[in-house]
C-alpha cells in the first residue's frame, strides 16, 4: 500500500548526506523534508533546513524541533514519517517540555559533559526533558506510520539512546536520569520545572511501538571494514567492540596493555570502538580521543615493540575543538622529555591539544559528515 504523503526528517552529524540519498532514491515520491545538521545544507526540493547547536542545544535547534512538531502534527492515517538519525541528534533537535526551558537544558548538558556522563546517562535525562524523545517524535505523528533508519554512534547499539530513541519509549529512562542526578548534582538544587519533569512517572501509551527502527551503520561496521584493510596490509586484525569507554585518561593505557597482551609474531592490528568520558577539571583544550592518546604515551614508551595508536572521531570533531584526535608512538615520551612537555601536568589541565601539538601528535579535523564511534587503532 503506498502512502498518502512522504514526510522526511533527517537529523544528526549525517543528516545532510542521508537527506541527499534519500532525495535521490524517492524522488518526486518525497511530500516534504526536514534537516537539521550541525553545517548548513545544500538546496534540496522541498526541504526546508537547519543549523543547529552540539554539543549544546542553541535557539536555531529549537526552531527547527517546532517545525519537526508542526510537520507531525500534519500527518495523519496513511502518511508515513521516514525519520533519519545520526550522531548529535540529542542535541540538534532540543524540544524543551512544558516547564523546562532552553536554557535549562543547555546548563544541564554543559555540566554533565565536564562531569563526565557517559551517553546513556546523558540521554536518560534529555529524555524526560523533551517532547521529541523517548518516543515523543512516534507519538506526535500517530496516526501516520514511522520508520527510522539509524547511524549509531552509541555503545552496544542500543536504538533507544540513538538520538534519546525519538521513536522508542523508554519507560525506565526515568530511573536511569535520576540516578544521574543524584551522581552529577549532588545537594545541588534544580530549577522547579526539570525536577517536576524528572521525577514526573511516564504513561507509555503503545504508539511508539508501532513504529519501526532500523540501524543501518554503527562502530561495528567501522570497525570490520576497518578489519579487512588491516589484513590487506599484512597486519593480524583484532576487533574489540565497546571497549573504548570509561575514563580517556585510563581507557588509554589499558588498551597500551590489552594490545601488548596479543600480540604474536605477526604484526597486529587493533580496532577499539566506542566512547570515553573526560572529567573536566582543567582549563585547556582537547577532546575525549585527545586526552587518551596524550594518556597513552607512557604506557607506549614500555612497549616490547614499536607500537603506534591513533584515538580519533569518526565525525572529524573531537569535543570542543578543530582536531579529529591524537597519533602517538613509543617514541613520543622521549620527545616529550626533549621538548619540555610535561604530560602529567597537560593531563591534569585537560590540555591535550597543546600538549599533542607541541608532540607533532595533533590530527587535523574537520567534518567528515558521518558520527559512528570514537575509534582507537594500535599498530606494530
Amino acid at each position: 500500500m503506498k502512502p498518502r504523503r512522504l514526510f522526511v526528517v533527517s537529523v544528526g552529524k549525517a543528516a545532510v548526506r542521508m537527506a541527499r540519498a534519500a532525495h535521490r532514491i524517492l524522488g518526486d515520491r518525497l511530500t516534504e523534508a526536514i534537516v537539521i545538521a550541525p553545517a548548513k545544507a545544500p538546496h534540496l526540493p522541498r526541504t526546508t533546513s537547519f543549523v543547529s547547536g552540539h554539543p549544546l542545544p542553541d535557539a536555531a535547534g529549537a526552531r527547527a524541533s517546532l517545525r519537526v512538531i508542526e510537520l507531525l502534527e500534519e500527518a495523519g492515517r496513511g502518511d508515513v514519517v521516514l525519520l533519519l538519525l545520526s550522531g548529535g541528534a540529542s542535541a540538534l533537535m532540543p524540544a524543551p517540555i512544558e516547564g523546562v526551558s532552553l536554557r535549562d537544558k543547555q546548563r544541564l548538558t554543559g555540566i554533565l559533559l565536564r562531569r563526565g556522563a557517559s551517553i546513556m546517562e546523558m540521554n536518560a535525562v534529555r529524555k524526560r526533558l523533551s517532547r521529541l524523545k523517548a518516543g515523543g517524535f512516534a507519538r506526535l505523528a500517530f496516526p501516520a506510520r514511522v520508520f527510522a533508519l539509524a547511524i549509531s554512534d552509541v555503545p552496544g547499539d542500543d536504538p533507544g539512546t540513538i538520538g534519546s530513541g525519538p521513536a522508542i519509549e523508554d519507560p525506565a529512562a526515568r530511573s536511569t536520569a535520576l540516578r544521574a542526578i543524584r551522581k552529577y548534582f549532588p545537594g545541588e538544587v534544580l530549577p522547579p520545572g526539570v525536577a517536576r519533569a524528572l521525577r514526573r512517572r511516564p504513561s507509555p501509551t503503545g504508539i511508539a511501538g508501532r513504529a519501526r527502527t532500523v540501524i543501518i551503520g554503527s562502530g561495528r561496521t567501522f570497525a570490520r571494514a576497518a578489519a579487512r584493510e588491516a589484513a590487506a596490509l599484512g597486519f593480524r586484525p583484532v576487533v574489540r567492540l565497546d571497549a573504548v569507554r570509561g575514563e580517556a585518561s585510563i581507557c588509554g593505557p589499558d588498551l597500551v596493555a590489552a594490545f601488548e597482551a596479543l600480540r604474536g609474531r605477526r604484526p597486529a592490528c587493533l580496532i577499539a570502538t566506542g566512547e570515553s568520558v573526560v572529567k573536566v577539571r582543567g582549563r585547556g583544550r582537547g577532546g575525549r580521543n585527545q586526552e587518551l592518546a596524550l594518556s597513552s604515551i607512557e604506557a607506549l614508551s614500555k612497549c616490547s615493540r614499536p607500537t603506534v595508536l591513533a584515538a580519533f572521531a569518526t565525525d572529524g570533531m573531537d569535543g570542543p575543538s578543530k582536531a579529529r584526535g591524537g597519533l602517538v608512538d613509543d617514541h613520543t615520551a622521549r620527545r616529550a622529555r626533549t621538548r619540555g612537555v610535561s604530560i602529567r601536568a597537560a593531563l591534569d589541565q585537560n590540555d591535550s591539544a597543546t600538549a599533542l601539538h607541541r608532540l607533532g601528535g595533533l590530527m587535523a579535523g574537520g567534518p567528515t559528515g558521518t558520527n559512528v564511534a570514537d575509534v582507537t587503532v594500535l599498530v606494530g
